[in-house]
């Protein structure tokens, strides 16, 4: 199914884990329409938001994506940056409240 409406999706604290996202994911690689996606405060974790962050390398409408809260370390920050070498739209993001550590905000100087 394809969405021609929705262009902002707010699905914070609903316990969201791996399979969740994995699906989530699957709908961002086809999506043209939403803008703004909220999955703060879930259970997604580095390799939930890696299928998320593969994914989002061909979309081309995502702007915003709110990932706080959601137990994201230093795989998923390497994950986010390589698939903005592909992804040219998604112009802000929020990871605060996770565990992005030392070698993390590493790799978002290497970026910046």
């Amino acid at each position: 199914k394809t969405n021609s409406s929705l262009y902002s999706l707010n699905l914070s604290n609903n316990r969201i884990e791996f399979r969740g996202a994995l699906e989530i994911a699957k709908c961002l690689s086809s999506n043209s329409r939403l803008n703004i996606l909220n999955l703060s405060d879930n259970y997604i974790a580095d390799l939930g938001v890696q299928h998320i962050f593969y994914n989002l390398q061909n979309n081309i409408s995502l702007t915003s994506l709110s990932l706080d809260g959601n137990s994201i370390g230093e795989q998923g920050v390497e994950s986010f940056l390589k698939s903005l070498r592909f992804n040219t739209h998604l112009t802000e993001i929020s990871l605060s409240n996770n565990q992005i550590g030392d070698l993390g905000a590493h790799y978002f100087a290497e970026y910046i």
